[in-house]
């Protein structure tokens, strides 16, 4: 416990006095905000757990719908069908025009010969996902995985938020759930490695296991960043997947 001497000030004027004691009271100030700052180090941020990664063009046509890796996981990307009803892709304050955006992609997961084929589609909002705060738009974007190794019932629903004029000038509200056997990560939208005071996009998102955030997706630039929990986590797998299929998202409010 820091020790602060208590000052006497015999005779001299009142405004010496008056100096004399505010000088004091800073300096009790400052020794109490020093304590407290050793007494409560700033706590690790959670991504210092993770692996910074990018998906990485390993051969083929145009990055999107090509030989892609994600570190250890790889396959082909981006074999969008795009559909002239059902999902939304521009709607609301975007534009009334609809399409429908049939996105695949495979994933080679580690150890395995076979691919994880992926088709993700938008269309009416499926129930579940009561958790979500956020009023949710009558569209929504869902992810089934077959095959390569992964279980039986292994998918992702994502909620979108009802869109409008004001929505339209913050960043989108998007929460989802990913199931992979007995592994359930939760999705929102949240800024991972930025501090911008409002975006008209999607931002990034970050995946949480039990109500501790594991993994993330930033898309914030030209090319989006992954943060995986680092190898040997068993987490990883499911961060992989969740993630490659936000990178592949046409998301309406970014278009």
């Amino acid at each position: 416990m820091p020790c602060v001497q208590v000052l006497e000030f015999p005779g001299g004027n009142m405004a010496s006095t008056k100096t004399k004691l505010a000088a004091v009271v800073a300096a009790i100030l400052a020794v109490s905000a020093a304590g407290a700052a050793m007494a409560e180090p700033a706590a690790a941020s959670w991504l210092d757990n993770t692996e910074k990664l990018r998906v990485e063009k390993t051969g083929g046509g145009k990055l999107g719908k090509a030989n892609y890796a994600l570190g250890e996981f790889t396959g082909v990307g981006g074999l969008t069908v795009v559909r002239t009803s059902g999902f939304s892709v521009l709607e609301g304050a975007y534009s009334s025009v609809k399409k429908k955006y049939d996105n695949r992609f495979t994933v080679l997961l580690p150890g395995q010969t076979e691919h994880v084929d992926v088709t993700c589609t938008g269309g009416q909002a499926r129930a579940g996902l009561t958790w979500v705060a956020f009023k949710r738009s009558k569209l929504a974007y869902h992810c089934d995985y077959v095959g390569g190794g992964v279980p039986a019932g292994t998918a992702f629903d994502l909620a979108l938020s009802e869109p409008g004029f004001m929505k339209s000038l913050e960043q989108p509200q998007r929460a989802g759930e990913f199931i992979l056997g007995d592994i359930v990560l939760k999705a929102e939208t949240r800024q991972v490695d930025t501090k911008l005071i409002a975006s008209p996009g999607v931002l990034g998102y970050v995946f949480s296991r039990g109500g501790v955030d594991v993994c993330a997706i930033s898309l914030v630039g030209w090319k989006k960043t992954i943060y995986l929990p680092k190898k040997g986590d068993p987490n990883r797998t499911a961060c992989a997947l969740l993630a490659l299929s936000l990178n592949f998202f046409n998301d309406p409010g970014n278009l």
